[in-house]
């Protein structure tokens, strides 16, 4: 795992599309409805739960964290669905982002067809590089997602945890299996947000992160009930799977790790300044401190969880069978 990170990085940039930056834009090249809080963009048409920014600098972090995944899980999935994308199914990537994730699959999975979505456009700057097999839409899944029921085989979700309010999880889930095809898989990863073994200044911010969180109506801490929830929304054969990321150890993973958790600091300051309260000063120091105790040789082996629970929606003969 210690190489592969740098390794994925540097594959990525004999691609078409290089996922480690993000295209540049001007003040006179924002679409309509784009707005800057603290100095970074938001969009007014974007998600209100969601506390990070839609501009150039998130969309990096979020590839960034994409590879994190990718080798924290040795790949890109964890459901058994390998054989059916070799053969050629319909994927659903819901809250694709940049489209990263489906772009990659749809180039290792020729076979089969790939459907980003997203609230907003993130991905439009990465449409003109991606294969023919991947397409994206924008969709929001609280409204509907727009496909019939029972369309794709596999429906994928990654990160979404700080996009919905606890109160509409339940709805989530339900649109994510109504989309899917009978016998077909639903895979969600996501961490609960929380530093553990941190320093103390890294603890200290992640309590004021979480205050804010909650806010918002987000529980990060709800995705230790997802076995129960995809059970609840109607799969079966659930498995629920927890990796840890090391943060500022462990070699390259730990490095892009501690990078991406420095970098999301600087996402969320226009938030966490408004919502607590908090002056430019204050802001700063406190990352500051925080920062120290994550960087490559801190005496803190700081480690986050990822977590991804997965589960096939029963055939008709087996719903049959169970009522």
């Amino acid at each position: 795992m210690g190489h592969q990170v740098s390794k994925l990085l540097k594959r990525s940039k004999s691609r078409k599309a290089d996922y480690n930056t993000s295209p540049k834009s001007t003040d006179d090249s924002l679409p309509e409805g784009f707005r800057w809080l603290e100095g970074r963009g938001y969009r007014s048409d974007g998600n209100p739960a969601y506390a990070l920014p839609n501009d150039d600098a998130e969309s990096s972090r979020l590839n960034l964290q994409h590879y994190i995944f990718r080798a924290a899980f040795n790949g890109y999935f964890v459901a058994p669905v390998r054989e059916g994308l070799q053969q050629g199914i319909k994927v659903l990537d819901v809250g694709c982002g940049t489209g990263v994730w489906s772009i990659e699959m749809a180039q290792l999975y020729a076979n089969s067809s790939f459907t980003g979505s997203d609230m907003i456009d993130v991905f439009a700057p990465y449409v003109a590089s991606a294969p023919k097999n991947c397409s994206f839409v924008i969709a929001n899944t609280l409204k509907g997602l727009p496909f019939p029921d029972d369309t794709f085989d596999y429906v994928f979700q990654r990160m979404q945890v700080g996009s919905f309010r606890e109160l509409e999880w339940p709805e989530v889930y339900a649109e994510l299996v109504r989309v899917t095809k009978r016998g077909g898989w639903v895979e969600l990863i996501d961490t609960d947000g929380r530093l553990y073994n941190s320093g103390p200044a890294a603890t200290a911010y992640d309590e004021k992160l979480h205050y804010m969180f909650g806010l918002r109506g987000i529980n990060m801490a709800c995705i230790s009930h997802r076995s129960r929830n995809l059970e609840n929304a109607g799969l079966e054969s659930v498995v629920h799977k927890t990796i840890s990321v090391p943060v500022g150890w462990g070699g390259d993973i730990g490095a892009a790790a501690a990078k991406n958790t420095i970098t999301s600091y600087k996402s969320l300051r226009p938030v966490m300044l408004v919502a607590l309260g908090l002056g430019e000063d204050e802001y700063s120091a406190m990352t500051s401190k925080a920062t120290a105790e994550l960087l490559p040789g801190t005496t803190y082996k700081t480690y986050w969880n990822a977590e991804v629970a997965y589960g096939r929606k029963p055939e008709l003969a087996d719903k049959i069978m169970i009522e």
